[in-house]
């Protein structure tokens, strides 16, 4: 007579919920990424766009310099 080895549906559903639950218990606990927006991105893009800008213009008279001293 052959039997059979694998768990039932019922035990594999009562298996999932208890590692369901203990994985969420885990996970409250856990140091895990941050996912989504960050606090600071505003902030951040702020001071790229104001380097950036800063940058444009320093380059701008640098060359508007050097054309009135070649000229």
């Amino acid at each position: 007579m052959k039997t059979n080895s694998a768990p039932s549906t019922a035990a594999k559903d009562a298996n999932f919920a208890e590692t369901n639950s203990a994985s969420s218990a885990a996970a409250k606990d856990a140091n895990l990424a941050e996912t989504g927006t960050n606090d600071n991105t505003a902030v951040i893009a702020g001071v790229a766009a104001t380097l950036i800008t800063a940058g444009g213009g320093t380059a701008l008279a640098v060359r508007r310099r050097k054309t009135r001293h070649a000229a």
